[in-house]
């Protein structure tokens, strides 16, 4: 059963953006993948499609020419409903303390994820969710 209708990966090591696609493919809980390396190719693509359903963005924190940080502060300031049209989790193979509680605390995004991520973990996690989440994207708890 698909829970994700799109599932965007940005990640600007090709190694790990290719093990996570591997990795994907035993998985059956997303429609469709992408995956990109840079946040700018990643919003072009997100702010042309037209997205339905529950959407989920899984994004390294730190790119070498931005943190994730700097590509939620864009979306939230050119196109805020990209908000509300994707679930946001961050990853990073750091465990910075500082950078987990800024993410426990930040509203845009839904979770942090260890890299190497636990694909089998997060699946289960979207299916507990999933009853959450409305068309378009929207939350309701």
């Amino acid at each position: 059963m698909n829970i994700v209708n799109e599932l965007v990966l940005i990640d600007d090591d090709q190694d790990f953006l290719f093990l996570y696609q591997e990795l994907l493919s035993d998985y059956h809980f997303y429609a469709s993948m992408v995956a990109f390396t840079s946040f700018e190719e990643a919003y072009l693509h997100m702010k042309t499609s037209k997205p339905m359903g529950l959407n989920v963005v899984i994004s390294d924190l730190n790119l070498t020419l931005a943190k994730a940080w700097d590509f939620l502060d864009m979306i939230e300031q050119q196109s805020p409903s990209l908000l509300h049209d994707y679930q946001y989790y961050i990853c990073s193979c750091s465990s910075n303390p500082v950078d987990i509680r800024r993410v426990k605390n930040d509203p845009r995004v839904v979770s942090f994820l260890d890299k190497p991520i636990d694909f089998e973990a997060f699946e289960s996690e979207l299916k507990a969710h999933s009853h959450c989440v409305q068309p378009g994207g929207m939350h309701f708890s």
